[in-house]
Formats: C-alpha cells, structure tokens, sequence
C-alpha cells in the first residue's frame, strides 16, 4: 500500500496533538515514543524505540492523516499544525498590537508587514466572533472581550516561550544589549556598582543605564529592567519586591535652633520649606496621625526636582524638606540634619525590581535579576517593610 487516507485519526495521535495545544510533546500511554524534538508552530518529531521491522511516517493535517512507506530505520510523526499555527501567530500579532500601540509598531516588532497584521487580527476577530480592538484615526485599545483574551494569551504564549527558554538557557550565556532604567539618587548610590560587578561578569552583555526621577513606560521606551519606588498599577509588567523605603521629615539643626521643632504637621504652616517634586506636591505634604491620613498645605521657599538639590537646601538651613529615607541618609549619619515629626510618618513605600520578560525567559534579563536580587534586599537602606497590621481580636 502506497497511500492511504484514513479518517479517524489514532489514539496516540489524538494524544500527541492535545499534548502540542499544551506545549509539551506527550508520551503515548504504551510509551513507545519518546520526543526528541519540538518547534511551535512548526512540527514534531517522535521516535519509537522497539524492534519492530516496519516503519512508517505518518503526516497529520487537522482533520485527515495519512499513511506512507518510510524507508528510515525509525519510526517518524510530522505533525502539520496548519489552522494551529495560525492560532499561536494570531495571539502573537493581537499582544504586540495592544504592547506597541499600533498595526505599524506591532508590523515592525514581529517583521510582518501592516496589511498582514491588519488580515491577522481581522482573521482573529472573525474566527472568535467578537471585536477585540477598538480603533479609532488616533488610537486603539482593546475591548473588554480583548483584555480577557490578551490575558489568555499572554499566559499561552509565555508557556511557550518559557518551554523553549529553558531548553536553551543551560547552553546560551547572556549576551546583547541590556536597557536599564532606575531613579537617580537610588541608581547612583545603590545600582550602579551592582551594573558594573555584573558587566565584569558578564562581558558579552552591554549595559545601557537611564537614571531618571520619573516613571519609565517598559515597553514604550525599550526598557528591559527598571528600578520602580512606589506602588505599581502596570499589570503588563512581572514585579521582583526589594524591600521598602519611608518619607519622612529633615531639617538641619541649626534651622531647628533658629525657628524653633515643629510638634505638629499643622506647626509647618509656620515654617520655611523645600518641596522635592519627586516626593510630595509642592504645596501639600501628607502625614498621618493614628492612621488618619493629614494634608497639610506649606509655605514652599524652594521647589526643587531633584532629590541632592532638596538635601543641600536643607542642610544650608533653607528650609524643612521631606525626602524618602535614603535620600538623606548620608546627612544623618554625619548629623547635618535630622528627623522631625517622626510620629507622623505614612506607610512605607515598596522598592520593586520590573521587567517585561514575565518569568525572567530572557536569560540575560534573568542573569541580571538573580544577580542583584539578593544584594539588594540585605541593603539596610530598604529595610522598612511595615509589619501586617493586626486585626482586632473579640473573645465571645
């Protein structure tokens, strides 16, 4: 026999296709076939390790397979994926549209043309029977049927990337350009000699460091890691915790000796004070007393938007000024200022390690947060996680 269709497809190639839909190459229940090769979206290759004299190759196509002669001394399944493939390209092209922004930025990144993304995500909408974008001449963003679905598919596609990551991770050393992004007094004091202890470990990776005192956009700017203070609202991001830092409350102690201590928050309306944009508004600084939260409204002499320019005001008697723990810490320690109003101090802020790649899958990205992770959560300057609240006990 030559050729021969046959309609119903075996049991051990059903099972080997719903092992594919879960990225894994399966071993039939008899277990004489063993995967020794998997490309997404492409096909798979089993051997079968018996004696058996015949052999046969079988190519499947999603609803018919058929049966050849196979002149090799093994026994070989290709798996055609066809409309699977397609599957696996479409949730590709559908998460870039929404990560870049545009048809053009999503052709650009995946090497695609625009009307080729554009069939992509129309075949999508079509085949799901719902629009998942909404587009408009000056943007788009998904619909909340696509937010569900760019959910599913980014937890398919990051299994899939995680699979062929890993088998490649223990035979690829880190290489390529690194981006990294953290606040400026932080990254100078605390990430930079971590970066150069790295780039002398890994010489193959180039580094390219952007200090800066706002909010960086990962994806929009090409960021691959950035040291984020402050609680994070970016479910697009994977966050590796740190530690904590507080805002509280300087002044020098010559001020403090010609104006007299501030007792009270309310006390600092009578006060000279340096705002740090970076920290609080320049006109309202916020305290807490017994968990209340406390705006109180300041008489700014000085607005600054950096955190040394805040610290030398202070420390020249300029004014009070209010700057995270680690900002001034260095002037604590030799004693040019000092804490004030330190029952008043709000919750701590955390300190988080982000980066786009979901489960560190970039081993250069990988390398880089295992390497610093450590160090950073034993610095004794992220150390103020605030205990759990406890909860109130009431006894029958």
């Amino acid at each position: 026999m030559d050729e021969a269709i046959v309609g119903d497809q075996p049991a051990f190639l059903k099972r080997t296709r719903a092992g594919l839909r879960a990225n894994q190459c399966s071993i039939c229940a008899m277990r004489r076939w063993n995967a020794i090769s998997c490309q997404r979206m492409k096909w798979c290759v089993f051997l079968m390790d018996n004696n058996r004299s015949r052999y046969r190759t079988y190519n499947c196509t999603p609803d018919r397979f058929r049966i050849a002669p196979a002149r090799e001394t093994v026994f070989r399944v290709e798996l055609k994926l066809g409309i699977r493939m397609d599957k696996f390209r479409e949730m590709e092209v559908f998460v870039a549209i929404v990560d870049q922004g545009s048809f053009t930025g999503a052709a650009d990144k995946l090497g695609m043309s625009a009307p080729t993304v554009s069939r992509a995500l129309h075949s999508l909408e079509t085949r799901v029977g719902v629009q998942l974008i909404a587009r408009t001449t000056r943007s788009i963003r998904p619909t909340d049927a696509g937010m569900a679905y760019l959910d599913a598919s980014r937890k398919v596609l990051d299994t899939i990337a995680d699979a062929e990551a890993n088998i490649a991770a223990e035979q690829i050393r880190p290489a390529g350009t690194l981006t990294i992004s953290a606040p400026v007094l932080f990254g100078q004091r605390f990430i930079a000699p971590l970066i150069n202890a790295y780039a002398n470990s890994y010489p193959d990776v180039n580094v390219n460091v952007v200090y800066v005192d706002r909010t960086t956009r990962l994806m929009e700017e090409g960021v691959d890691i950035a040291i984020r203070i402050g609680h994070l609202g970016d479910s697009s991001v994977f966050a590796v915790p740190l530690g904590a830092v507080r805002r509280r409350t300087y002044a020098a102690p010559a001020y403090l000796e010609a104006h007299g201590e501030p007792v009270h928050p309310r006390d600092l309306s009578a006060h000279h004070c340096v705002s740090y944009t970076g920290v609080t508004h320049p006109l309202e600084w916020v305290f807490y007393e017994n968990g209340v939260r406390v705006p109180v409204r300041v008489r700014p002499r000085m607005i600054v938007d950096l955190a040394p320019a805040a610290v030398i005001a202070a420390v020249d008697r300029v004014g009070i000024t209010q700057l995270l723990s680690y900002q001034a810490a260095p002037e604590i320690l030799n004693g040019s200022l000092q804490r004030i109003l330190m029952a008043f101090e709000p919750d701590s802020i955390p300190v988080n390690l982000l980066h786009v790649e979901r489960k560190g899958t970039s081993i250069k990205v990988r390398s880089f947060v295992e390497f610093v992770t450590e160090t950073l959560r034993r610095n004794v300057h992220l150390q103020f996680v605030d205990a759990p609240k406890k909860l109130p006990v009431y006894e029958d």
